[in-house]
Parts: C-alpha cells; sequence; structure tokens
C-alpha cells in the first residue's frame, strides 16, 4: 500500500479487491497541493475526482451519504431555507455554546468534538454585515479627481 495522493490513486489499482480500496480516494482534500509538489506533474486530483465519479456512477455510494447529500441539497438551494436554518441553529446553539464554542459531543458533533472543538455561529451573517458595511461606504469615499477618472475610463474601454 503506498501512502498520500498517489496511494490513494495506486493502491486501488494494484490491489485485486478494489471494493476494498475504493473509499480511499475520498481521503483527499483535493487542494492540488500533492500536483504542486509533484516533480513530474501528475495530475492527482483529477485522477481522485475520476476515481469518486466512478463510485458514484457505479451506485456504490453509501446510503446514508446519499440521504445526506440530497438532504443538504434541498436544505441549501433556497435562500429562505438558509436563512430560516440559521435562525433555527442560533437559537439552538444558546444550549450547546460555552466560550464561543461547542464542546458537547453529541449527534454528528460526537467525532469531530472528541478532537477539537465545533465554533457557534457567527452573530451576524456575511450578507448582514455587509449591509452595516455598504452603509458605511455611502457618501464617505471621496471623488477621483478628473485627472484620474478620465485614465480609469479609458482603461475600462480598452478591455
Amino acid at each position: 500500500m503506498y501512502s498520500g495522493p498517489i496511494g490513494a490513486v495506486l493502491t486501488p489499482a494494484l490491489n485485486k479487491n478494489v471494493d476494498q480500496w475504493d473509499d480511499i480516494a475520498s481521503a483527499s482534500s483535493l487542494c492540488g497541493a500533492c500536483y504542486e509538489a509533484c516533480p513530474v506533474k501528475i495530475p492527482l486530483h483529477d485522477m481522485l475526482v475520476y476515481l469518486r465519479q466512478r463510485k458514484v456512477e457505479s451506485g456504490a455510494t453509501d446510503l446514508v451519504e446519499k440521504a445526506g447529500m440530497k438532504g443538504f441539497n434541498l436544505l441549501m438551494s433556497d435562500a429562505k431555507r438558509v436563512k430560516a436554518l440559521i435562525k433555527f441553529g442560533r437559537i439552538g446553539q444558546k444550549l450547546l455554546v460555552r466560550d464561543g464554542r461547542i464542546k458537547a459531543r453529541v449527534g454528528p458533533l460526537k467525532g469531530w468534538n472528541s478532537y477539537r472543538y465545533a465554533p457557534s455561529l457567527a452573530k451576524k451573517t456575511f450578507r448582514e454585515s455587509w449591509k452595516d458595511i455598504e452603509q458605511g461606504f455611502e457618501g464617505a469615499l471621496p471623488e477621483l479627481d478628473s485627472v484620474m477618472n478620465a485614465r480609469m475610463e479609458k482603461l475600462v474601454a480598452a478591455r
């Protein structure tokens, strides 16, 4: 067995029991650092994506994972649902948050919180914060002088 991203590609290919090693392709974050470090530029992240795709297309995915992804898609595909979910999460986390962290080892947090703490939800979402930031900019930025403005317009027109 090989370690690292190259092992995730080679191990399933070199072993007779591919099903046993099929999950190893999911152990990578696909950040591309392996490609950058590779002296011969083997596109390992592309190969890992291919292995993951092959597994999904063969129908070999875990039922819990499949149900989780469908649920995630349902929740995240509608902005109103996301907004409601964040509101619900802020209310629900009040039972668990201590010193800005969730240390409880319950439900889906059990494995994660065994080694680290989950952060609490932010007091404001980015969209809520952006409204305040945008209001702070109104009238605060000085006008460009005419020479600079002409240069900028010329650059934009050249595109």
